[in-house]
């Protein structure tokens, strides 16, 4: 009788040792994920760190901002500190060998937006949007009526924000059948940094990209 109470005394000795170790194993555990969340908490997805406080942050329009990937973009137009996404407008042309307007699309969606993935480290939802600047989008930035957004016609003025001609780039529209881009005329003859000019579908172009992405990716 002794015996068998000892046994059974023993068997409960070793239980609630083996709840206590699991007990203290899954402490370490919970508190090791705890400081690795802590640790990986604001940083961005791609090569560069982004602060949690850039996500929950309103963007003036025109405001300079860079991805942790290094790019620099500018808010195209303003975002509210509860946005979730942001729309940018590349500073420099996106491509290195000019595209004609019929391969745009394509190399945005394709070439650009795998180079733009690569670099963010960026999950696929998290990249809304990338296209070309639309003439709605520049006629609510230069307060000019779109249907006077046509060749020739001058965008500087008092209103226009100067990131959207300060260099040239193609846009998703067309007159007559040809592709409309922003180009630069030669400063030595017209002082108009910017104006709406037409191309040839044969013709290459330089590219600024219009993106909508989370605002986790930005750096600064």
């Amino acid at each position: 009788m002794v015996n068998e109470t000892k046994k059974k005394t023993s068997i409960i000795v070793i239980i609630v040792a083996l709840i206590v170790i699991l007990a203290i194993l899954g402490g370490f555990i919970g508190f090791d994920i705890y400081k690795n969340n802590k640790n990986n908490k604001g940083s961005g997805n791609g090569s560069g760190n982004a602060s949690t406080e850039n996500v929950k942050k309103a963007y003036n329009e025109g405001a300079t901002i860079t991805l942790t990937d290094g790019s620099k973009w500018y808010a195209l137009f303003s975002s509210k500190a509860e946005d979730e996404t942001i729309l940018l407008y590349s500073v420099d042309n996106i491509n290195t060998d000019n595209v004609s307007y019929s391969q745009a699309a394509n190399y945005l969606t394709t070439t650009f937006r795998s180079k733009l993935v690569k670099g963010l480290g960026s999950a696929a939802g998290d990249i809304k949007d990338i296209r070309l600047l639309t003439l709605d989008e520049i006629s609510t930035l230069s307060r000019i009526e779109k249907s006077d957004l046509k060749a020739g016609a001058v965008l500087q003025n008092d209103i226009t924000s100067v990131f959207v001609y300060e260099s040239s780039s193609l846009i998703d529209g067309y007159e007559s059948g040809l592709p409309l881009l922003i180009c630069q005329p030669n400063p030595e003859v017209e002082a108009n940094p910017g104006r709406i000019c037409v191309g040839t579908q044969e013709d290459v172009f330089p590219i600024r990209a219009v993106l909508e992405i989370s605002k986790k990716y930005i750096k600064n």
